[in-house]
This record gives C-alpha cells, sequence and structure tokens, in this order.
C-alpha cells in the first residue's frame, strides 16, 4: 500500500463534505460547520488496507461498516483538522479529478481551524464559512460524482 493507491482510489471513490449540522439543544437550533474526507467501498479488503496504511501514517481516522439491502458498505473517515491537513499535504500532487475541490476544502479547513473547540461560532465565522460552501456547491465532489449541493 502507497499513496500513489490510496489518491487513486479516493480520486474515484472519496468524499470532500464541507456543510452545516444542524443541532437541536434545550429548544435552541444551531448551525455547526462540519468537514470530512471519506473513501468508501464494498470491497472490505482494499477499505481496511487503506484504514491501516492512513493509521501507519499517524493519521487518525475511523473506519465504519454500513449493511446496506445489496451489500456491506465500508469506510474510513477523517474528521479531525490536523489528520485532514496530513492527508490533504501527501496526497494533493497525485491527484486529478479531486484537486480542484480539494483547493476550496483546504479554504474552508483555515476557517473551520481558526474556531476554537468548545465556543460558538460567530455570525462573522459562520458567514465566510458559508460564503466558501455555497461559492463551492457546484463543485463539491462525492465519491467521484460532481454533486449540485452537499450534505447538511
Amino acid at each position: 500500500m502507497d499513496w500513489s493507491y490510496v489518491a487513486g482510489f479516493f480520486d474515484g471513490e472519496g468524499g470532500i463534505h464541507i456543510g452545516f449540522n444542524r443541532s437541536k439543544t434545550r429548544g435552541k437550533l444551531y448551525i455547526i460547520p462540519r468537514v470530512q474526507l471519506s473513501l468508501a467501498g464494498t470491497h472490505q479488503k482494499s477499505i481496511k488496507a487503506i484504514f491501516e496504511f492512513l493509521l501507519s501514517q499517524n493519521i487518525a481516522c475511523g473506519f465504519f461498516t454500513q449493511i446496506t439491502e445489496r451489500k456491506p458498505e465500508y469506510t474510513v473517515k477523517i474528521t479531525l483538522v490536523s489528520p485532514m491537513k496530513m492527508f490533504i499535504d501527501a496526497m494533493e500532487p497525485l491527484l486529478i479529478i479531486k484537486q480542484d475541490s480539494l483547493a476550496f476544502f483546504k479554504e474552508a479547513l483555515i476557517i473551520f481551524n481558526q474556531h476554537k473547540t468548545g465556543s460558538h461560532w460567530t455570525d462573522e465565522q459562520l458567514k465566510k464559512f458559508g460564503e466558501i460552501v455555497d461559492k463551492n456547491k457546484p463543485f463539491v465532489l462525492h465519491r467521484g460524482r460532481t454533486r449540485n449541493s452537499h450534505r447538511s
């Protein structure tokens, strides 16, 4: 396993997720920006090998199994900022399809990283993050396909 294999897999079956989650606490609605990178497929051995390779490169990630009607789907998710940066730095020169998407993902990650954990997002931070999401909606790639909307 090497970065070239992971990059090829990510170019075809990887997901770049930028958007907002909604959370309701004590009757109050909160909008929470979210960033995530993922790789998914139905071949467990391949996804597990990628997961183990990323861990060997000190990239914190999770391995998930989703049972569907047809086949189980296996997913590796990276949700922490520092591991995402390491992943991007290693992958960026090797990507073809998702090269442009990573550029705006990095822009969103900078704003996301400026937010202090445990504090509420300011209106200005939410607006700036939302502008990046809205500006790049047509280019959000999910598993190799261009989507006109982002997950939220």
